[in-house]
C-alpha cells in the first residue's frame, strides 16, 4: 500500500504551482453544496457572510497530511455495504460543515487551482433553486468561479431548452450537469433517452458543455438508481448531439471495482471515446489504481482535471493526479498542463480568468 509523505506532497503541489503560472489549473468538478443528502441546514458563521456553517466551530482552512494511495474499493471490501455507506455519510457530512466562497478559495489556494466549475445536481423529486442561489452568490463573490445548471425532473422534455435559456440569463451558467443516478434518469428507456436528447439539444442551442456523472452511486442504497450511469448505459447515447464538449465524470468508473474496469468498463469507455470526438473524461473521485489505469489507456487530450470537492479534498486530487501520471509513465509537467489546464480552458471554459 503506497503512501506519500508531507514533503513529497509539498513537492507535487509546488510543481502544480509552477505549471499553473503559465497554464492556470482548472477544476471542472466541484460541488459547492452537498448534493447527495441535501439535509444540512446552515446559518451565517461568525467569520462573516461569505462562510455558512452547520456547526458552532469556526472554519479551519485545509492542510496537507500524509496521503495513503490505496485502492479504496479494495480497502472498503472488508466491510459490508451498509457499514461503508454509514461511514461515507459521516465523512461527507463533515466535509460540508462549512461552505461558501471563503471555504472554496482556501481549498483552491492549497491545491494551486485558479478556477473552479461549481456543479449542482437536480434531485429526482424537485428543483435546484436553493442550489442555484447559493452558486450564484459564490460566483458573484469572485470571478474565479464558474457555475453549471442541472435541469429539474418536473421540467417537461419539450420545455428543457427554455429552462436552460432561463438559467443562462438568470445565473450566467457556463455548463449543464446531468446525474442520471441522483436524478433517476434511466437511459435504457425511451423516456430517459428522450430527456437526455432534449438536454443535449438545449446544450447545443446554448453552446454549453455537458457534464455527465459516470459510474455507480453505491451510497444511494438503491441498486436500480445507483447503476443508471454505468458506462454500458452511457454507451447507448449519441453524445454527438450535444454539438459541443461532453465530459463523462470519474472516467465513467465511479463505484466500480478494478476487475470490472479492466474486464468490461474500459473497453466500453474506449468505444465511446472512439465514436464521439467531443467526449472527454474527468479524473474526479477515482481510487489511485483506477486512475493509473485510465491514464495509461486514455489520451491526455481527452482528459480534464476534476476533484469532486468538497466530498474529496482538492489538494489530494491534484497530488494524486500528478503521482498517477508519474506511475503511468506520462510526461509529468506536459501531461498535467494538458489535463489540468489546456483541455478545460480550450474545450469547456474558454475565456476563463487567469
Amino acid at each position: 500500500m503506497e503512501s506519500l509523505s508531507v514533503p513529497e506532497i509539498q513537492r507535487y503541489l509546488d510543481l502544480a504551482g509552477e505549471v499553473g503560472r503559465s497554464c492556470p489549473v482548472v477544476d471542472v468538478h466541484v460541488h459547492a453544496t452537498e448534493v447527495i443528502f441535501r439535509q444540512i441546514r446552515y446559518r451565517p458563521a461568525p467569520e462573516g457572510a461569505e462562510t455558512h456553517s452547520a456547526v458552532d466551530s469556526p472554519f479551519q482552512p485545509p492542510r496537507v497530511a500524509a496521503l495513503r494511495l490505496d485502492d479504496a474499493s479494495r480497502a472498503a471490501s472488508r466491510f459490508d455495504l451498509r457499514t461503508r455507506n454509514r461511514v461515507s455519510r459521516l465523512i461527507f457530512t463533515s466535509a460540508y460543515e462549512h461552505i461558501g466562497p471563503r471555504v472554496l478559495l482556501a481549498h483552491m489556494a492549497l491545491a494551486r487551482v485558479s478556477e473552479a466549475l461549481l456543479l449542482p445536481v437536480a434531485p429526482s423529486d424537485g428543483g435546484v433553486e436553493d442550489q442555484m442561489r447559493a452558486l450564484a452568490a459564490t460566483r458573484a463573490a469572485d470571478p474565479r468561479f464558474a457555475i453549471a445548471y442541472s435541469v429539474p425532473n418536473p421540467i417537461r422534455a419539450e420545455d428543457i431548452a427554455g429552462d436552460v435559456r432561463m438559467a443562462v440569463r438568470a445565473y450566467g451558467v457556463r455548463a449543464v450537469k446531468l446525474h442520471p443516478n441522483l436524478s433517476r434518469i434511466d437511459l435504457r428507456t425511451a423516456e430517459g433517452m428522450e430527456r437526455v436528447e432534449s438536454i443535449q439539444a438545449a446544450c447545443r442551442e446554448a453552446a454549453l458543455p455537458l457534464m455527465v456523472h459516470g459510474g455507480r452511486s453505491p451510497i444511494l442504497d438503491d441498486e436500480w438508481a445507483s447503476g443508471l450511469a454505468i458506462v454500458d448505459n452511457l454507451a447507448h447515447v449519441d453524445w454527438g448531439r450535444s454539438g459541443g464538449s461532453v465530459v463523462i465524470a470519474h472516467c465513467g468508473f465511479f463505484g466500480c471495482d478494478g476487475e470490472d474496469i479492466a474486464g468490461t468498463a474500459m473497453p466500453v469507455l474506449q468505444t465511446i471515446l472512439d465514436r464521439h470526438a467531443n467526449v472527454l473524461v474527468d479524473t474526479s473521485g477515482l481510487p489511485f489504481g483506477v486512475l493509473v489505469q485510465a491514464l495509461r489507456h486514455i489520451d491526455p487530450e481527452r482528459i480534464v482535471f476534476g476533484s469532486d470537492a468538497l466530498y474529496f479534498p482538492m489538494w489530494q486530487a491534484v497530488v494524486t493526479l500528478l503521482h498517477a501520471l508519474r506511475i503511468a509513465g506520462r510526461p509529468l509537467q506536459e501531461s498535467f498542463a494538458q489535463i489540468a489546464s489546456r483541455n478545460a480552458r480550450i474545450r469547456l471554459l474558454p475565456g476563463a480568468p487567469v
